[in-house]
């Protein structure tokens, strides 16, 4: 992604959260209204956004990059839970399962 599409992004967003503080500051959007807004966006934008995310031209080099990321990141499992098993050979009592399932399975879900 290009620079200036990077900054239009975050000055559109900066814009929307402008707008938003200006109509709470106003009493334009009221608690009623703001739910309505939520609706719209989790009901109607959100799947749409969803389906527009996946409309793209597709060629070899996809494939290739996604194979590749499924190798990599097969690779880093195995590499962390090794790690895990090491570092977690110290520790006796049951909560080893737990830990090491912790320190395998991070909160990458970003």
């Amino acid at each position: 992604m290009e620079m200036s599409a990077i900054i239009d992004s975050v000055f559109s967003l900066f814009i929307m959260i402008l707008v938003g503080v200006y109509g709470s500051k106003r009493k334009i959007i009221t608690p009623e209204i703001n739910k309505g807004l939520t609706d719209v966006l989790i009901q109607i934008a959100l799947p749409f956004m969803i389906v527009a995310s996946f409309v793209f031209t597709y060629d070899d080099t996809i494939k290739s990059n996604v194979i590749k990321t499924f190798y990599f990141s097969l690779f880093s499992y195995l590499i962390v839970t090794g790690i895990s098993y090491i570092l977690l050979l110290p520790v006796k009592n049951n909560k080893k399962i737990i830990l090491h399932f912790a320190n395998v399975f991070t909160n990458t879900g970003y």
